[in-house]
């Protein structure tokens, strides 16, 4: 990512720079490195925005609702989404800002929403013309499977549960339990 951002810069490529930021940004996220990757996401968000790629201001906004969401910050989190929805444009964008805004739900507690968020992207995927891309199944059934958790209803958790570990390839489960293993160890309150 870094490289790519030397890049950008050296080509004035305002795209590449915003794309390589969000890359960057995950990466940080999943390090633990909250606060970098929050000022990455905002710099990428003022840039987006100033050069009128609302796609990719989208996409960054879900990264900054991902790290409140990891901070306990459920609220703002749902709040970005909803304000990000509106926007979204069909496909990969309004997939993940819909996710992004159950999960947000479903950590205030909000069942009945959260469930309606993906059910509209499961149906939405299923009947085209754009598909889920199979990563973002990963965070798409781990909340349906703790949605159903916390409805009490265990076996159809467990059923989405193992349909979630056999939808990702070894080394992508294996980054996913580290990075679940680190999340419930790091609880820090991002800024606002």
């Amino acid at each position: 990512a870094n490289a790519g951002l030397e890049i950008a810069v050296e080509t004035n490529d305002s795209f590449l720079y915003v794309s390589c930021q969000y890359f960057k940004a995950w990466a940080l996220l999943h390090s633990g490195r909250w606060g970098e990757s929050l000022r990455l996401v905002r710099d990428g968000i003022l840039v987006s925005e100033k050069n009128g790629h609302g796609t990719a201001a989208t996409v960054l906004r879900m990264i900054q609702s991902r790290l409140h969401a990891q901070a306990f910050d459920f609220e703002e989190a749902r709040e970005l989404a909803l304000q990000s929805l509106v926007r979204a444009r069909e496909g990969f964008p309004r997939f993940i800002t819909l996710i992004m805004l159950g999960e947000a739900h479903l950590g205030l507690g909000e069942h009945d929403r959260a469930a309606d968020c993906f059910q509209e992207v499961i149906e939405r995927s299923r009947e085209g013309p754009y598909r889920l891309d199979w990563i973002f199944h990963l965070p798409l059934y781990r909340a349906l499977s703790q949605l159903w958790m916390e409805r009490g209803d265990f076996d159809h958790a467990a059923q989405l549960a193992r349909g979630h570990v056999l939808t990702a390839l070894p080394g992508i489960l294996e980054a996913y339990r580290d990075t679940l293993a680190q999340d419930a160890q790091a609880q820090p309150r991002l800024p606002r």
